[in-house]
């Protein structure tokens, strides 16, 4: 099989961009790799094996069965950090902003903490729940120690050492499903943060003890009714108790808020993901339930993505 008939075969059944992944993915070579060769003419570099053609192939079928690539590849990338996602939701770019937010948050209190001789010296704590892949447990506990290391925020790629793990933040992650907690303490191990990281199989706070500083959530806040319009590569394939948030996709955020308070210590923080225009009512409920500074936070487009609000 020629590149450019591969090309050709994966371009009609889905995305240029799914088609250079699965590509990469069968032959081994990056995508400037096979950009290179597609237009080569020399005819071992313009053609696959027919082991990587036979890979391709069974990939294809699975994206013509609207099979996310991501699951096809069973890893994805979340901020530059590797993540197996088989049977969880899949990391998006959206939760970044949550991310953000939070290792933003962490980190002045940490500041705040070095400067206070009255301070007590106990690691700075975050609860994450519905965790799902551990995508923001594990995103938090790295660029946290880069914060703390470099005290300035950027992606990086290059995974930590166990040594270089930052002694004052301990994190607990939270899900009901015992599936995707496995997943998450893989991507922990795999992310090199797993000695910061606490995995607890709950029904959202049920089971969890102690109070936090932070407290982070992605929970299911997809409106049951607007479920059957969503992508088949979502409605097929991702776990339905990660995406329906109830009849108008507040029913976690009813649980969550009330209830979070009592996990909170002084001064501490909850941020929250939201849906589409569940910015308002999310806000509501925490000024019902007596929180301060709320504050609604948009992404790079102008979207309402996170609501937080501290005690």
């Amino acid at each position: 099989m020629t590149l450019k008939e591969a090309f050709a075969l994966g371009d009609a059944i889905g995305s240029h961009r799914d088609t250079l992944l699965l590509l990469e993915e069968a032959t081994g070579w990056t995508q400037t790799q096979l950009h290179l060769n597609l237009n080569s003419v020399n005819s071992s570099e313009n053609s696959i094996s027919a082991e990587a053609a036979q890979a391709f192939l069974c990939m294809l079928e699975q994206r013509r069965q609207h099979v996310p690539v991501q699951y096809i590849l069973k890893q994805w990338e979340f901020m530059g950090l590797p993540m197996y996602c088989t049977g969880v939701l899949i990391p998006r770019a959206d939760t970044e902003v949550l991310v953000e937010q939070a290792v933003s948050f962490v980190q002045n209190l940490s500041n705040l903490k070095k400067l206070s001789i009255n301070s007590e010296n106990k690691p700075l704590a975050v609860l994450d729940i519905c965790t799902g892949s551990g995508c923001i447990a594990i995103a938090m506990a790295h660029f946290y120690t880069i914060c703390t290391a470099n005290q300035t925020y950027s992606h990086t790629k290059e995974l930590l050492s166990e040594d270089l793990l930052s002694k004052d933040l301990q994190i607990t992650a939270v899900d009901i499903d015992p599936n995707a907690l496995s997943v998450a303490q893989k991507n922990a191990i795999l992310n090199n943060v797993a000695g910061q990281i606490t995995f607890l199989c709950s029904d959202l706070l049920a089971e969890v003890h102690g109070r936090f500083d932070c407290i982070t959530a992605n929970p299911p806040y997809i409106p049951t009714k607007d479920i059957e319009g969503l992508a088949e590569e979502v409605r097929l394939h991702e776990p339905l108790q990660a995406l329906d948030g109830g009849l108008d996709g507040l029913d976690f955020y009813r649980r969550i808020i009330p209830s979070c308070r009592k996990y909170l210590r002084p001064g501490g923080a909850i941020f929250l993901e939201i849906g589409v225009e569940q910015a308002e009512p999310v806000t509501d409920m925490f000024c019902k339930h007596n929180f301060s500074d709320i504050a609604v936070i948009t992404d790079l487009l102008g979207r309402a993505r996170v609501v937080r609000a501290s005690v």
